[in-house]
């Protein structure tokens, strides 16, 4: 008996087929039940790190440098995000450069133009866009000025909208047509996080669904107590508390799909970890106590099916191996609760977007130059090179 789980993004398949032998059948597959109409989809168990059968790798297709030795202005200084468009064409942030946007055309060896302005002031973007391709052109949330900015196909200004949103709140993604944000929003007797899906033609907000809450433990303010995470996955967006192994799947229209119980318990934090983590991450590792720690700090998407959940020396479960300080890796699981593997992840590696065959990412070359790349996650022991 086996079980086939298939990467997809977009219209191409991100990776391969993962087939396992009956022996191996209920450390990959969840067993499933319904309670009030939900599915709950729980993993018994999970392969251990080192295992070959899960691992995978990243294989580069394209690689755009993004500084050389001669440059008087680099193509980006440091890029956050990058939105692909429909003529092959791709719309990069910059959030360090005073003309935030760079549009880089199919040879990607120069910029097809600069668009925008940094500021705080009506039509100016601050460091937090998050990019959205539309028939007309493309369009940018500011989540920084609360502010949706439109553009033509050719890069012109069409308009600019300050949001008049109902609540304050942080982050955003592109999804449906508009944006998804996290708005923090008061109830009857609490504040809690929700999701609300913004249009980008009239910046007005609906509800979608209420995002994971703390759990009792959790202490406002320090990192290894645990944050809200979310990431829109295909048609679907994904959600956890980080410190609790369970992840709810919604619909675009906040229908709650499935819940994911994952078999990750929370480990100790001693001094020795702590002062691990200080000499390697220095001050934001200095808010750190002895005790329990989150299980994960961030969740990424990868493809239209499957997410990863970053580990690291600190973001592990108790099982986990104790990884080097630097190293990071994901779990990746489908949407469906199967578990797929991991994926270690290369130095200065930043996610920035979506690809038709995988993801872009902003990494380091061997002189420390960042460069930005489209990958595909493959078996390892593939061809990791173009």
């Amino acid at each position: 008996m086996s079980r086939a789980v298939w990467f997809a993004t977009g219209t191409g398949v991100l990776a391969g087929l993962v087939a396992c032998g009956g022996e191996d059948l209920s450390r990959v597959l969840p067993s499933v039940e319904v309670q009030d109409g939900v599915e709950i989809a729980t993993l018994a168990a999970l392969p251990d790190f080192s295992d070959p059968a899960y691992q995978w790798t990243f294989r580069v297709l394209e690689s755009i440098p993004t500084v050389t030795a001669n440059d008087e202005r680099p193509l980006v200084f440091d890029a956050r995000s990058l939105l692909p468009l429909p003529d092959g064409s791709l719309l990069i942030h910059d959030h360090t450069a005073a003309v935030p946007l760079v549009q880089v055309g199919p040879s990607r060896r120069s910029p097809i133009r600069r668009i925008g302005r940094s500021g705080e002031g009506p039509g100016e973007m601050g460091p937090w866009l998050t990019l959205a391709a539309r028939e007309a052109g493309f369009v940018v949330f500011d989540g920084s000025n609360r502010q949706l900015h439109a553009f033509s196909r050719d890069g012109q200004a069409t308009g600019s909208t300050r949001l008049e949103l109902s609540s304050t709140g942080s982050g955003a993604q592109a999804a449906a047509g508009g944006f998804l944000l996290n708005l923090l929003r008061r109830g009857d007797d609490e504040w809690h996080r929700e999701l609300a899906w913004v249009d980008p033609l009239t910046g007005r907000d609906e509800f979608v669904a209420r995002l994971p809450t703390p759990s009792a433990r959790a202490e406002p303010g320090r990192i290894q107590s645990g944050r809200v995470l979310w990431r829109v996955v295909g048609d679907a967006v994904v959600a956890m508390w980080s410190d609790r192994p369970v992840v709810t799947v919604y619909s675009m229209r906040g229908t709650r799909l499935r819940e994911l119980r994952l078999p990750l318990e929370r480990r100790q934090l001693t001094k020795r970890d702590i002062q691990e983590q200080i000499e390697h991450y220095g001050g934001i590792a200095r808010s750190l106590e002895p005790g329990p720690a989150a299980l994960t700090n961030e969740l990424y998407a990868v493809g239209d099916t499957v997410f990863g959940l970053f580990t690291s020396a600190l973001w592990r479960s108790a099982d986990d191996p104790a990884f080097p300080a630097g190293q990071i890796w994901w779990r990746l699981f489908s949407v469906g609760g199967e578990y797929v593997g991991v994926v270690r992840i290369p130095d200065g590696f930043r996610a920035l977007g979506a690809s038709e065959r995988g993801l872009w990412a902003r990494v380091l070359d061997e002189s420390g130059y960042p460069i930005i790349q489209e990958l595909e996650i493959v078996r390892s022991g593939q061809d990791s090179s173009t």
